[in-house]
């Protein structure tokens, strides 16, 4: 009985483990497509800005969590620019002052 108890938990535990994989795999593919999407907008608009806001992103992944430390680059004033911040969880250039 307890052991049927504990395989039912366990399957219970997988699959859910399974469906948060599938749902996280998703959103990730779809996270790489929108990114991917602003990307090429930026460079449309200004290949200058695309390679600052690239360069703003690597910096973001080297640093650790005070994010005061490091500047931010100035890219081209677009909304595409901004979209490609956000999602780069780079601050928003409307905030910065």
């Amino acid at each position: 009985m307890r052991e049927r108890e504990l395989r039912e938990g366990v399957e219970k535990q997988l699959i859910m483990e399974q469906r948060d994989k599938l749902v996280l795999t998703k959103r990730l593919k779809k996270e790489k497509k929108v990114r991917k999407k602003l990307q090429e907008q930026v460079e449309q608009l200004d290949p200058k800005a695309a390679s600052q806001v690239l360069i703003g992103r690597e910096s973001q992944d080297s640093r650790d969590s005070d994010s005061d430390q490091m500047p931010v680059p100035q890219p081209a004033k677009t909304s595409s620019v901004e979209n490609l911040r956000l999602l780069n969880g780079e601050p928003s250039m409307s905030n910065a002052g």
